[in-house]
């Protein structure tokens, strides 16, 4: 398959843009399915704190390779970042074939998908905001984030039903053959940089460049909040009626997919700030409503009102950190809005889970929502400030 030549003056982005997609889903397609590892790894001999030390092995490739393989995107071009990123994917997925015991390789192994799928995924958002055309980046980015979304819904539920039917060795199959797929669709992705490869803005500086810092102010404040829910809902759940979290996640999911899919034009329509805020809104709404000890009823109208705001907001991450930065500067800022996105859970099950040992689940949410209460009003007042600076800078220049 020869890459397509990449141009902005026809729709010859729409067949890379489908490429893209593909590949994302398939590549996090991948990591849902190894959400079922904690299985091979206690039928192996492996403990709960075992399991703790190959999320952390995980976490610290995501972090350690994602400023490198955003200042790669933005001076080597996307295309090497993306393909190198799937490829030490697909091989450390496909050394999982040879592990047959917990031990410093299935480590090593784990760290090393991760720094593949960080490098990967960074590079291919990076790549979805150059393709897309101005008139569809908002709907663009909404449907590009389905990828994420689909693949939860799909990962899980498939590795249970190919546990069932082998061992966890056809997890590793199927998860293999899927990271080689990837990697085929990859390779029909042209360069989508321009010619202009310039030093651009570094990363010090675009975490706190005015113009930016709203967004990594709102984004992280939304990834600390929202983590609650994957991190303690389980447990959670036991309390108000055992069983609620598959149904509480399909209700989040579909209201996630119906926003993005039926209303993705609102944030076009009423203003790409005013929907930011009535979702974070709706993100501290949601959580409140976890508290409400009057049946399931709360806890169903709380998977709605989350599902809304996670359906908007991070799409709009993805669009305002698109629509703020140039090709010179995007990978990097990309790298930054990720990075920020992933430490919210590695900090919310440190800080959340003191919180719950100390004062119960309640606490737990009471915090969430203001964390994300605090996020928007921080968010409003930096983006003013950004505003003010930019009518200052025009008045200037007349």
């Amino acid at each position: 398959m020869s890459p397509i030549c990449w141009t902005r003056n026809n729709k010859d982005w729409l067949i890379p843009f489908v490429l893209v997609f593909a590949a994302q889903f398939f590549s996090i397609l991948v990591n849902t399915l190894f959400i079922n590892l904690p299985h091979f790894i206690l039928n192996q001999g492996g403990t709960l704190s075992d399991i703790g030390l190959v999320a952390i092995a995980g976490g610290a490739g995501t972090l350690l390779v994602r400023p490198g393989a955003g200042w790669l995107t933005d001076r080597k071009g996307r295309r090497v970042v993306f393909l190198c990123g799937s490829i030490v994917h697909a091989l450390a997925t496909s050394s999982f074939l040879l592990i047959d015991h917990y031990g410093p390789s299935l480590l090593v192994a784990r760290a090393l998908q991760f720094a593949g799928q960080a490098a990967l995924t960074g590079a291919m958002m990076t790549v979805a905001s150059d393709l897309l055309p101005s008139p569809y980046r908002t709907r663009g980015f909404a449907v590009f984030m389905m990828t994420g979304m689909g693949a939860l819904g799909i990962g899980p539920f498939l590795g249970q039903v190919l546990i069932e039917l082998g061992t966890f060795k056809l997890v590793v199959i199927t998860s293999c053959a899927l990271a080689w797929l990837c990697v085929g669709c990859l390779l029909g992705v042209g360069e989508t940089m321009g010619q202009d490869r310039t030093r651009g803005i570094g990363m010090l500086q675009l975490s706190y460049n005015k113009h930016l810092l709203p967004i990594w102010i709102a984004a992280f404040a939304f990834s600390l909040a929202y983590s609650v829910l994957p991190i303690f809902l389980d447990a959670f759940s036991e309390q108000v009626a055992a069983g609620l979290t598959g149904p509480y996640f399909l209700v989040f999911a579909v209201a996630a997919a119906t926003v993005r899919l039926l209303f993705g034009n609102l944030p076009t329509k009423f203003g790409v700030n005013r929907v930011l805020m009535m979702s974070m809104v709706l993100l501290a709404a949601g959580l409140l409503c976890m508290n409400a000890q009057i049946g399931i009823a709360p806890f169903l109208i709380s998977a709605i009102f989350i599902g809304v705001a996670n359906g908007y907001l991070t799409p709009i991450f993805s669009l305002l950190t698109a629509n703020r930065t140039d090709q010179s500067s995007r990978g990097r800022a990309f790298a930054l809005l990720t990075t920020l996105m992933d430490l919210g859970p590695l900090i919310a099950g440190l800080l959340f889970g003191i919180v719950a040992e100390r004062f119960g689940f309640s606490v737990v949410f009471y915090c969430a929502a203001a964390v994300a209460t605090i996020g928007l009003l921080l968010f409003i007042n930096r983006e003013r400030a950004s505003e003010r600076g930019l009518l200052q800078a025009t008045a200037i220049e007349g």
